[in-house]
Formats: structure tokens, sequence, C-alpha cells
């Protein structure tokens, strides 16, 4: 249903509408493209991963422009930010850092694609990551 109304018209641009954009579910599989860690200072590039991260966001509120992100290390409550083009994720996890998701709007083809980048800090130890990949509006 062209990516599910756009997004549901970009997830509250569409705020009279909010059955849609509450129930709407963004289920993204993204990629390791890049990353380095620095463990007591120590600095490890990776450029590859073993396995994909699956994040899913849900439970839109048009209101408050919070949702819920469900992803490798669990849920948490997300703010997010919208227009026609594009949906971006803001997270600031407990630990530190903070995280950015953006999703496009669906092209012409009607795929939706995603970038996850991580900023986290653990202590002394820190690690950077930029993830890519398709995302499904269901």
């Amino acid at each position: 249903m062209i990516a599910r109304i756009t997004l549901a018209v970009a997830l509250g641009i569409a705020s009279g509408n909010e059955g849609l954009t509450q129930s709407l579910t963004l289920d993204c599989v993204f990629k390791r493209q890049h990353g380095i860690g620095y463990d007591n200072g120590k600095a490890n590039l990776v450029t590859e991963h073993e396995r994909d991260i699956i994040i899913t966001f849900s439970d839109f509120d048009t209101q408050t422009r919070r949702a819920k992100l469900i992803g490798n290390a669990g849920a948490a409550e997300v703010l997010y930010f919208a227009d026609e083009r594009k949906v971006m994720f803001v997270q600031f996890p407990e630990l530190g850092g903070i995280t950015v998701t953006s999703v496009t709007s669906p092209s012409a083809g009607g795929e939706v694609f995603g970038v996850h980048s991580r900023h986290m800090w653990f202590g002394k130890n820190a690690y950077f990551s930029q993830w890519a990949g398709p995302c499904r509006v269901r």
C-alpha cells in the first residue's frame, strides 16, 4: 500500500490520522558498514560484521513524537522527527552516547532504506558504528 501511505505521511504530518500512525510498524535489517571500538585506548577498526541487526520501530505517539525501538539490546523509547521525505529516530541510551536512525520515504520503486549510527561510551571504552539496509513498513 505505497509503503503504508508513505510512512503514514511521515509519521505525524498526518496527525489527523493517528490510528494509521499508531498501528504502523517499521522493520529495518541493517548490515555493518564501518565501526571502530576503543578498548582501554586501543582502536579496533571493523568494516564488516558477522550478523545483521534488526530494529523495529512501533507504538508511535503523534502527540509526544515518541516511539518504541526494539533491537538486539532490548527495547527503548526514542524520539522521532518526520517530514514527507524522511523519518529520523534519536535515542539517548542510559549508558551514554546517542543513536540516530534515518529512514527514507519510499523510492519510485517503493523501496524504503535506513541508516543507523551508534556513538556509544562504556566507561573508558567507546564504540562507534554505521549500519545501513532496507526497511519494511507494515
